[in-house]
């Protein structure tokens, strides 16, 4: 009975110490510890999740994404989750014939902030960037919030009008010239963003075997799976 006892404690401490091992080397393999290597069940992982994204892909090849997905739920603005970090974001830029140079983004965030910038080049008086940069905090216009129907914060103001087709774009405030901190300029534009193209779905259109080598990578765990979901 003492015999069993202790093989049975022997083979449990075996298997805590192989356990604690693959952990160890499992961490060591992820490159500045956050990105993940091929481990040892790689290649069934790749191929098993592989099966799993042409399954799922089938009713998008067969019926259309749009039959599943309606562009009025997707571009507009979105509800944040209650994660501190939780953002929702849009960005612009163009380029015109005439050497005009623009950017735009927004990042809303909890606590009615948002992370903004804007940069604007114009041949008469050269590079314009916001105010306030680097700092990106920005206060959220109080009418944005209780509308939640536009992205707008201290002078900047992104409107969404036909989902994948049209959005307002406008700025009217200060910017500073570039080289020239001291040096500030009014501003005050409008402009319209237009698409005929086809709307991306990251879910189709990323290619199946890169989806599946990078989840193949990864520890399959519920927290994990549980995130991706997120």
């Amino acid at each position: 009975m003492y015999i069993l006892s202790a093989l049975l404690g022997f083979g449990i401490g075996v298997v805590l110490i192989y356990v604690t091992k693959q952990k160890k080397q499992l961490q060591n393999s992820k490159i500045f510890g956050i990105y993940s290597q091929p481990g040892k069940w790689y290649f069934i992982k790749y191929h098993v999740f592989l099966f799993l994204l042409v399954l799922r892909r089938l009713k998008y090849y067969i019926f259309g994404k749009s039959l599943f997905h309606n562009v009025n739920n997707i571009e507009k603005l979105q509800p944040l989750s209650s994660h501190e970090l939780a953002f929702d974001a849009v960005f612009f830029q163009a380029v015109s014939q005439n050497g005009i140079y623009f950017c735009m983004g927004t990042e809303r965030r909890h606590q009615a902030k948002v992370n903004g910038l804007v940069y604007l080049l114009i041949p008469e008086y050269g590079a314009l960037l916001s105010e306030k940069l680097p700092k990106t905090t920005l206060d959220a216009d109080p009418a944005s919030l209780l509308s939640n129907k536009e992205y707008a914060a201290e002078g900047i103001r992104i409107t969404p009008i036909v989902p994948m087709k049209l959005w307002k774009i406008s700025f009217k405030g200060k910017m500073r010239q570039l080289g020239k901190p001291n040096k500030l300029v009014d501003v005050d534009f409008e402009a319209e963003w237009n698409s005929n193209l086809p709307w991306f779905l990251f879910e189709v259109e990323i290619p199946l075997r890169i989806l599946a080598r990078a989840i193949a990578r990864e520890t399959w765990t519920e927290k994990f799976f549980k995130s991706l979901k997120e």
